[in-house]
This record gives C-alpha cells, structure tokens and sequence, in this order.
C-alpha cells in the first residue's frame, strides 16, 4: 500500500511538472506574454526557403542547386566568344550561392570581366574571385 501511494505521487508531481511547461510565460504581474512577433523580411529580399529544399547541412536540394548554379556559369563563359581559351577553363564552386573562381585568366580585365558576369547571375550571392592573371 505504501508503494502505491508512493507511485500516485510521483506520478502527479511529474504530470504537473509537465503541465506547467506548456504554460505561456507570464510577466511580472502575472499576465501571459504575448510570444515574440515573427521576423519580416525586407522588401525586395528573397523569400525564405521551404523546408523541402534545404535541411541544416544543406541538404541534397542544396546541392543539387549550386550543382545547377556551376553550371550555368560554365556555359556562360563557355558561350562568351570575349573570353580567352584559358578562361574557359576556370574553376567553378558554388555553395549556397557563394561563388568561388579559380584557375589562370590571361589579363586583369578578363578576371574582372569574368567576377562581374558571374555576379550578375541569377542565384549568385557573392563571388570569391580568386583568378590569377597568367604570367
């Protein structure tokens, strides 16, 4: 008998140690706080992504994106008949947007040519250009 009283009070103190966190917070004079308004996004800034396409390590929907991003900006430069044959050969990464450039250009206005049409990419965030000017 002692046992089962022992375990009713458990079991209620741990019922209503559960039942008092799912109250709402309440303010010093004892009024429930309203939750904190939800952030709004800035006119013009890209919409938040849904959970289907991102997941917190990226995810493979982020992958597959910078995958599509590097190669878009391939063929781009592929299809400048401006760029030298050396600038073709460029190294593409991307990474949630943030594009890194690598390998050898044959000026510094190409490099510079090259870091601004990436840039104005769709899905580009930022560049990394770490061209080099062949020597």
């Amino acid at each position: 008998m002692h046992t089962t009283a022992l375990f009713a009070a458990v079991t209620t103190f741990s019922l209503l140690m559960l039942a008092g966190c799912a109250e709402p917070e309440r303010d010093q004079g004892g009024e429930a706080s309203a939750p904190p308004p939800a952030p709004t996004a800035r006119p013009g800034a890209p919409a938040t992504p849904s959970p289907e396409t991102t997941s917190a390590a990226g995810g493979p929907a982020a992958a597959a994106t910078d995958e599509a991003l590097e190669q878009r900006i391939r063929q781009a430069l592929n299809a400048d008949a401006s760029l030298s044959a050396t600038a073709k050969t460029v190294q593409v990464d991307a990474t949630a947007g943030e594009v890194t450039l690598r390998g050898a250009v044959a000026n510094e206005q190409e490099k510079q040519t090259i870091a601004a049409k990436v840039q104005q990419m769709e899905g580009v965030k930022g560049v990394n250009n770490q061209l080099q000017v062949a020597s």
